[in-house]
């Protein structure tokens, strides 16, 4: 086993949030953030020299955009309705950032549908995450010489019911 340490590394970055609520009941809310890595100079010794390269799992922007809605249903209390965007430009799992280990840019959408009693004590929802299936690694490990990779995943496109009561 070889351990290596970068000496030093830059990071630029900006970030910004925005919540509005343009009506009774409608909730908007959008988020972006940039970010600049690099290693300025990358320990040498038993390791290569990866100085100028990108910080291992930094996107350089990410970008999420939400609605939420929510409206009385009569005696059966509040019908809230959800959906989430996110964007996220591509990252190198490795500060070798070779393309064997890398996750190209992505876009996931998430939804919600939930009935809240109206005091609160009960609620049903029916949810959905990640309703594009987009293929999204966690974490690689590669074998260079063979162009091989052994790749984790985040959940593909899942759905479910989720029931709560408060006493």
């Amino acid at each position: 086993v070889v351990i290596g340490n970068a000496a030093t590394a830059k990071i630029k970055g900006v970030e910004a949030e925005v919540l509005y609520r343009p009506l009774e009941g409608l909730d908007l809310n959008a988020g972006y953030s940039w970010l600049n890595t690099e290693f300025t100079d990358f320990a040498g010794g038993a390791t290569a020299n990866y100085t100028g390269n990108r910080l291992p799992r930094a996107p350089t922007s990410k970008v999420n955009l939400g609605a939420q809605y929510q409206w009385p249903v009569g005696d059966l209390g509040v019908l809230l309705a959800r959906v989430d965007w996110t964007y996220q430009s591509k990252i190198y799992f490795e500060a070798s950032n070779t393309p064997l280990e890398v996750q190209k840019g992505y876009d996931v959408l998430d939804a919600r549908l939930a009935l809240r009693a109206p005091d609160n004590s009960w609620e049903v929802a029916l949810w959905g995450k990640n309703l594009g299936d987009e293929l999204i690694k966690t974490h690689i490990v590669a074998f260079a010489p063979f162009q091989q990779e052994l790749v984790t995943y985040q959940p593909p496109r899942t759905w479910g019911i989720s029931v709560w009561f408060r006493h």
